[in-house]
Parts: structure tokens; C-alpha cells; sequence
């Protein structure tokens, strides 16, 4: 869309130039002459953008936030800079002449208006096919926000290795579909709508590496961090984790885990979100995928302290289970005590089954990334053994503090952090797995589909309204709808009936999945009715000066000026077509459905503003009936 402003400037100067005219005054007069078009072209997207920002969800408004400064820096760009850089190239005398333009498409002399007929039954009939997909499909074709559904929460062990490489978005995204895929392919139909709507993304986490040092950087002999910032393969090995995945991470093969390695640490957290609601089927795909690259655990009973004094630390913890943490010479980990001053403790006794340290502390790192805890402060924490059980522990100290150093001394901050910290850890020592999943309401979906539909519907009533201003008549505003309603019931028809060309040999060799209507296609439809409707208004205001002061539009009008802007109708499309089919294809499977929907509206687009909204500017009736072959039809004008 941005290059469409120079391309509009760079034909009008083409035909300043064909003209005759010098080149200072070719620019001018170029600018000059594009400035009408861009302005309107660019104004409807704005409105659009304010529509959608009004009352548009979170994401959708941050899609029109961002289209609408895309639009103003590219009408900047396109009418100061570059005509700026034009101004400088001509004082220095870096230009001096016109300026060679190559021409492939010129201007035909083609009878648009005749043909129409045969345009309006094609349109026809993709507008029919698309409502009949869109039946057939039903609610199936509901993505994610738009549907009742679930979300999951998958966990990979610290050191997962899948088919020998790390762990990524990509990775894990293909092998959960295919495994889904696969399971349905072999006799296992209720998989189907997992495998067509899942959605796997990474879950990130910018304290990856600290939670990692603060597990793994512990010293051969497992004590306090040894504090210098690497995991040597003696700790890696002593903590009994896969060597295969040290191997893979150590890139210089120093037999250690650095600093620079480090930030390639994988994220261990992907979120599955699908309109599946049959939570168990989710657990069964994750299992076979993943098999023991998945942290799974049992659930561990324990005992709180209460009121008690506890030896090992030489201090009593109170009837709410922590005691405050003061320094303290005499204790056995005075070291930590003193680390942790004015923080809590607690003390977990008869811990069953019994685990080691490293697992205690990886198991309040991993429910620190569950969706129930992720607005949790992340508190320094360290996990202590206290009482061994055939080299594991069956009674633990954890040491606690604010993240927070200014509130250490408040005592209400003290009993927040207690309270907080207790339900993290608890939960942890109790959670018999780490995928955790919930099911997400179907009224909230509703709601969503209904703002989505509203934000489009109020951006096309502000355009009627706005062409009508602009152009003097309402009749402008009505086609320019009328395309881009034709342009989107395509768009979503195309999308529907991926449904059926997905299973097809056709469907597979270009990549077609059964793609769904979710916020992203709410986004790709936005785009396709700016993109419209920039087409759209090139074509009418090129009708506007071709018509002058006549008060209704004739044929040769209509025509004229669509062979006049066919050049650039033909540049911009091919331009943002080739970025488009660059996405799709190399794009990854995360953004081909948006580049599919992307790739329709283009086509399409292009093909109304001249088959479709153009011959409506004749009036309905008269575009129906009035003939526009030969001299006839110059005589009926």
C-alpha cells in the first residue's frame, strides 16, 4: 500500500513527460495531479483506522494503530521526501532532462464497460461459491477467538532434545500437527479438528537464563552458586541431565554452557491453543509427539512446619508456616540466611515421593510459566535439602525474597511475599503435571465476533459517507461498498472452502490448509479492504477529472480513465503480489493463512475496482441496460 503513492507520482509523470512538458514543470505538475488521488485513498484508510481503534478489541485496534501510522509516514515519504529528493537531484543538475521511465502496459484501448455483463456473472458466481463454503463450513471455520475452545500450556524438561535439535517454535509447532495429523489419518477421526486448528506458539520467558544459572550453576558438589555465570559439564553431569543437549548448545566446544551460549537457550513453555475442547486429546498428541522430552511429574504430599522450631536452621517458624529471615553465623547455611535477609522461609517435611534439589527448584521455575501464575512477581528463590533419602531429600528449606529491595522491611510486604510465595510453592510440590489446560467461553467469543463485525460495517458506512463529501454524490460512496463487500464475501468464501481444497492433490501442491477465521483474518480482511478501496478511489478519482464539470459519468469516461490507470493498477499489484507470494511461500506455516487471505484480496481487489465498481457509477439501471459497443454507444452517452 505504501508503494502505491510513488507508484501514482512516478505515471503521472510518465504523462507530463509523454506531453512534452520540461521536466521542472513534468514534476510539478506530476505531484500536483497525484496529490487528489493519494489524499482520498490514504483519508479512507484513516477513518478505517479510527473506527477500528473505536471499537475494535485489543487486537484489532492495535492492528488500526499501526495501519494508521503506516499510512501518514508513507504520504509523508511519498509527497515531501521524495519530492524533495527530486527538488535536489534538479538544483544540482544531477537531472537535466526527462527522465527515462520504462513502458510494458501503455495505454489500451480497451471497452471495459461493454464486457461488464460478463464480469458481474463471474463475480456472480465466486460471490455464490463463497456463501455456499461459508454454509457448508458453518461454525467449523471459527478460529480460536471466535469459537469456544481450549488453551494448554506444554513443558518441556530443561534439557529436551527433539529428533537431535533443541527445542523452537517451528519445531515443536510441526511435530504436535503432524502427530495430530497422524493420529487422525490413522483411524482416529475425533483428532481432525485438532489437527486443522491448533495454533503452538512459544511462550517466552526474559528470566530464562537466570532461572537456568540459578539451578545449574551450583558447583560439583551441589552447594551455593559458585556465581561465575557458566554451567560446566561436571555440574550438568552431576544434576544427571542429557549430555546430548550440552553438546548441542556448546557452540565453541569448551565442554561448558557460557554466557553467549546461553541467551540460545531454548524456551521450555508452548502454548496450544485450539477450538478443541477434549482436554485429554490435547494430553494424548503432546505425549506421542514429545515422549519423555515433556516434564512430566508425579504429584509430591508434604507437610507444612507450623509453629515449631526447626534445628537444621536455628530459627522457629510461626503458625502461618515462615519465619522471617534474619543473618544468622551460627546456622549451618548461614550463607543463604544472610543472602535472603529480611526475606521468608519455609520448611516442607515428609515430602513423598522424595526429589532432589534441582527438581524442587525446576518445579517452581516451570509453574512460574503456567498461565495461573504468570503475574506473579518473580522472587529470588533457593531451594535447601535437609534431610536425605537415598540421594534425594524428603525435607526442604526454601528461602525467599522480594524482588522488590525497598519493601524488605514492611511487614505487611513481608506477609504479602509469605502469602504469595506459599501458593507458588505448594502448588508446585502438588501440580501432577506440567501441561496445564483450560477451556475458554464460547459467550466471550461471540462478543469478539460481534465487535470485529461492527469495527468493519462503521468503516464502510464512514466511507459512503466520506466519497459522498469528496465526489458530490452518494452514488461513489455505494460502489466503492459495494466492491469491497464483494471483495471480503469472496475473501471469506476463499477461506471456507480451503476446508475441501485442503484434502485436494490441487490443495496440497500449493500448500492449502483448512485455515480458520481467527484475529489474524480478521487482520489479512482489514488489509484487503485498504488495499480495496485504495484501488477504488485511484480509478474514480482519475472518472472525477476525466468527467470535468459533467454532472453524470459517461461510458468513455469510464473507460478511458480505466485504461489511463490500468499501468499503475498493474504496477502495484504485482509489486505488493510479489511480496505476498514470498510470504506465503517461505513465510512458515504460522502466516500462510494470512498470506492466502492476503493473496485473494489482491487478486480480487484489483479485478473490482475495474469490473465492478466502476460500470456502478452509471447508475444500477442504466448500467444494466445501456449498451456501450460501437457508435451507439458514444451516441447514448
Amino acid at each position: 500500500m505504501a508503494v502505491d503513492a510513488n507508484v501514482l507520482i512516478f505515471e503521472r509523470l510518465r504523462e507530463e513527460q509523454v506531453r512534452g512538458q520540461p521536466v521542472r514543470t513534468a514534476l510539478r505538475n506530476a505531484y500536483q495531479r497525484a496529490f487528489s488521488a493519494i489524499f482520498d485513498a490514504n483519508i479512507t484508510t484513516l477513518i478505517t483506522c479510527l473506527i477500528l481503534g473505536w471499537v475494535g478489541t485489543q487486537e484489532v485496534r492495535g492492528f488500526a494503530i499501526t495501519l494508521g501510522f503506516g499510512v501518514m509516514f508513507s504520504m509523508f515519504t511519498a509527497l515531501v521526501v521524495s519530492r524533495w529528493v527530486f527538488q535536489v537531484l534538479l538544483d544540482r543538475r544531477i537531472i537535466t532532462k526527462s527522465v527515462f521511465m520504462l513502458q510494458i502496459i501503455g495505454v489500451p484501448k480497451v471497452n471495459w464497460m461493454s464486457k461488464r455483463h460478463f464480469f458481474w456473472l463471474l463475480s456472480a458466481a465466486m460471490v455464490g461459491m463463497g456463501i455456499a463454503s461459508l454454509v457448508w463450513q458453518g461454525r467449523d471455520m471459527l478460529g480460536i477467538e471466535f469459537s469456544s475452545g481450549t488453551q494448554a500450556v506444554i513443558i518441556f524438561r530443561d534439557d529436551a532434545v527433539i529428533d537431535g535439535q533443541l527445542p523452537d517454535a517451528d519445531l515443536v509447532r510441526a511435530k504436535f500437527l503432524g502427530q495430530a495429523a497422524a493420529m487422525q489419518e490413522t483411524g482416529h477421526p475425533k483428532y481432525a479438528k485438532l489437527a486443522d486448528t491448533a495454533r503452538v506458539e512459544a511462550r517466552i520467558d526474559h528470566n530464562k537464563v537466570e532461572r537456568f544459572l540459578s539451578v545449574y550453576d551450583m558447583g560439583e558438589a551441589g552447594g551455593a552458586g559458585k556465581g561465575d555465570g557458566k554451567v560446566t559439564q561436571a555440574e550438568w553431569k552431576h544434576q544427571g541431565r542429557n549430555a546430548e543437549f550440552l553438546r548441542l548448545l556448546d557452540a565453541n566446544g569448551d565442554n561448558a554452557m557460557e554466557a553467549a551460549e546461553l541467551r540460545n537457550l531454548p524456551e521450555l513453555s508452548y502454548q496450544v491453543t485450539t477450538t478443541e475442547t477434549n482436554v485429554p486429546l490435547i494430553r494424548n498428541v503432546a505425549r506421542d509427539a514429545f515422549g519423555k522430552g515433556l516434564n512430566r511429574r508425579t504429584s509430591c504430599s508434604f507437610e507444612l512446619a507450623r509453629s515449631t522450631a526447626v534445628g537444621e536452621l536455628d530459627l522457629e517458624v510461626n503458625e502461618e508456616g515462615y519465619a522471617k529471615v534474619e543473618p544468622n553465623e551460627k546456622s549451618p547455611f548461614a550463607e543463604v540466611m544472610e543472602n535472603y535477609a529480611g526475606g521468608v522461609v519455609f520448611v516442607f517435611r515428609n515430602v513423598s515421593p522424595a526429589i532432589t534439589v534441582s527438581e524442587f527448584q525446576g518445579r517452581i521455575r516451570d509453574i512460574q510459566n503456567q498461565p495461573d501464575f504468570a503475574n506473579k512477581t518473580l522472587n529470588p528463590t533457593e531451594v535447601v535439602g535437609l534431610r536425605p533419602a537415598k540421594g534425594r531429600y524428603s525435607a526442604f528449606a526454601v528461602f525467599v525474597r522480594s524482588a522488590q529491595t525497598e519493601v524488605l522491611a514492611r511487614a505487611a510486604a513481608t506477609e504479602s511475599l509469605a502469602e504469595e510465595s506459599l501458593e507458588l510453592i505448594s502448588g508446585a510440590l502438588e501440580r501432577e503435571q506440567a501441561m496445564v489446560a483450560t477451556n475458554f467461553d464460547a459467550a466471550i467469543a461471540g462478543k469478539a465476533a460481534q465487535t470485529a463485525i461492527m469495527a468493519i460495517l462503521l468503516s464502510w458506512i464512514a466511507i459512503v459517507v466520506y466519497l459522498w463529501v469528496r465526489f458530490g454524490s452518494i452514488r461513489w460512496g455505494l460502489a466503492a461498498v459495494v466492491c469491497l463487500i464483494h471483495d471480503v464475501i469472496i475473501v471469506v468464501g476463499l477461506l471456507a472452502a480451503s476446508g475441501w481444497l485442503s484434502k485436494t492433490a490441487f490443495g496440497r501442491a500449493l500448500g492449502i490448509g483448512s485455515f480458520k477465521i481467527d484475529l489474524a483474518m480478521v487482520a489479512a480482511v482489514l488489509t484487503v479492504i485498504g488495499y480495496s478501496v485504495n484501488d477504488t478511489i485511484v480509478v474514480f478519482d482519475r472518472i472525477r477529472e476525466n468527467r470535468g464539470k459533467l454532472a453524470t459519468v459517461s461510458v468513455h469516461a469510464l473507460n478511458a480513465s480505466i485504461n489511463q490507470t490500468l499501468s499503475r493498477t498493474m504496477l502495484t499489484s504485482t509489486t505488493t503480489l510479489l511480496v505476498v507470494v514470498i510470504m506465503y511461500v517461505i513465510g512458515g506455516e504460522a502466516i500462510r493463512p494470512f498470506s492466502f487471505a492476503l493473496l485473494a484480496g489482491i487478486l480480487f481487489g484489483t479485478y473490482s475496482s475495474v469490473a465492478i465498481a466502476s460500470p456502478l457509477l452509471m447508475g444500477f439501471r442504466r448500467a444494466m441496460v445501456a449498451r456501450t459497443t460501437g457508435a451507439a454507444a458514444e451516441k447514448g452517452d
